[in-house]
């Protein structure tokens, strides 16, 4: 275990990447988290912002919706990995591993050890709906930190097998992404086109436009490493990594060499470390007033980095002949120096998606089965690899079922693809007529069965109807 303890912390030094740099992938509000984070054809009012601008037309003539932090704020959370759950973390810490227990151990990181987290809140929304020839306007302010760490599959099978002769493990799978964008936005959406004479058909059309401060932000740009094995005492470390960062001045300490002694200010409202604007398009068709259809795209445009901007090279190349000596961690540290430069500034894209759904309402009190029961299907593709996006596509599905007037909804569903896949949601919502509160999770399994579960996730908000 002392070699295996060691042998991480050369991974550590070589990768230039710390574990406190975690990352995560999106989030949603309580009801579309419960439906299994469906949500492109059944966000309304104040949640159809961020997702498609045009749902905002949905809403009944002369309707006015707003959240704030009361009396529940509108806040989502999640954290997990796609390898370890409780079970195992419980069963791996703490002992000596047996052959077997390492090769199993070892599986588990087939996919690389994907850690993620996540967070969102909701400062204020509101919006008003005047009527179909005037239109509906929305106005937001969000704040979301989002990122992931992948830890490489070639470091455990170095960990876990052994120093093998003449080996070579290579390890540029690993990554880190994160940032924290506050997003203001400003929405407009209207019918353009009613096709029947009864009224039913319908197509709405929308756009928001965004300005985003960016208050963090931090991805590596390159990872060119590897490890070479010589004899059982003998590993050949090289290393040219290379990291882009910024930091809003408010979140970070000058030391006493700098002209500005500068305290950490991590309040509510610290300076952006980059801004930039965005926009989101869509489009949603009401049939028969029982099905939507919604297109979107989101997320078009990009942050521009100005302030604590960095350029982190670690570069290195290391012969280690005995993993027993004292003084390995300093000696790493030593010979892998990292040189930082300062940009400038730097552009990055905003998490940019295409969104598509279909939702159908059924009514089945018309049936003598008590109360009403809304399906909705989703497929969301990333068309960048920025914090909170993913090139791997995302399908989901999910009910909503509301029995009778004084029982909650019910929600449930599935999501699948992206960067985690499977999770299962579940959830409920309580809609008094000026205020509804809704509370879900996505996993559903972590909570019924804590000890296999790989993920966890919460959400909960409220807002005003009037």
């Amino acid at each position: 275990m002392k070699k295996i303890f060691l042998t991480a912390v050369l991974v550590i030094q070589i990768c230039g990447i710390s574990l406190a740099q975690m990352g995560s992938i999106g989030s949603a509000d309580a009801r579309s988290m419960a439906m299994g984070k469906t949500y492109n054809a059944i966000s309304t009012n104040v949640f159809s912002i961020g997702i498609n601008p045009s749902n905002l037309a949905i809403a009944s003539d002369n309707s006015l919706s707003f959240n704030t932090i009361l009396p529940i704020p509108y806040l989502s959370l999640g954290a997990g990995t796609n390898f370890l759950d409780l079970q195992n973390l419980n069963y791996y810490s703490g002992r000596d591993l047996s052959d077997n227990d390492k090769q199993n151990l070892n599986s588990l990181f087939k996919n690389g050890g994907l850690v993620c987290t996540n967070a969102s809140i909701n400062l204020f929304s509101i919006s008003y709906n005047v009527n179909k020839n005037i239109g509906a306007f929305a106005v937001s302010m969000k704040d979301i930190v989002e990122g992931e760490f992948k830890f490489p599959h070639g470091i455990t099978d170095l960990l876990f097998n052994g120093n093998q002769v003449n080996q070579e493990y290579n390890i540029n799978d690993a990554s880190v992404k994160s940032s924290w964008l506050r997003e203001y936005s400003i929405s407009y959406a209207r019918e353009i086109l009613n096709w029947d004479l009864k009224g039913q058909d319908k197509l709405y059309a929308g756009v928001s436009l965004k300005l985003v401060n960016g208050f963090y932000y931090v991805r590596n740009r390159k990872i060119n490493s590897y490890i070479q094995t010589g004899n059982y005492d003998q590993i050949n470390l090289y290393a040219n990594n290379n990291i882009i960062g910024a930091c809003s001045n408010d979140l970070v300490q000058k030391n006493s060499s700098d002209s500005v002694n500068r305290s950490v200010n991590a309040g509510p409202f610290p300076s952006p470390a980059g801004t930039g604007y965005g926009v989101d398009l869509g489009v949603n068709t009401s049939l028969n007033k029982v099905w939507n259809i919604s297109l979107a795209v989101t997320d078009i445009g990009k942050v521009n980095w100005k302030e604590n901007t960095v350029f982190i090279n670690y570069t290195g190349q290391y012969a280690v002949t005995d993993l027993s000596q004292s003084n390995l961690q300093d000696s790493l540290s030593n010979k892998f120096k990292e040189t930082k430069d300062s940009t400038g500034s730097f552009s990055t894209g905003l998490p940019t998606a295409v969104r598509v759904g279909a939702s159908y309402f059924l009514n089945l009190n018309r049936n003598k089965f008590p109360g009403t029961f809304l399906f909705a299907f989703d497929y969301n593709q990333g068309l960048n690899d920025e914090p909170g996006n993913s090139l791997n596509p995302r399908f989901s599905f999910g009910t909503e079922w509301k029995p009778m007037d004084w029982i909650p909804y019910v929600r449930t569903g599935f999501s699948f693809g992206g960067l985690l896949g499977f999770h299962w949601g579940f959830g409920l919502g309580i809609d008094t007529g000026l205020l509804e509160f809704n509370i879900g999770t996505l996993d559903l399994q972590s909570l019924v069965a804590p000890q296999k579960g790989k993920y966890f996730s919460i959400a909960f908000d409220s807002v005003w109807k009037f």
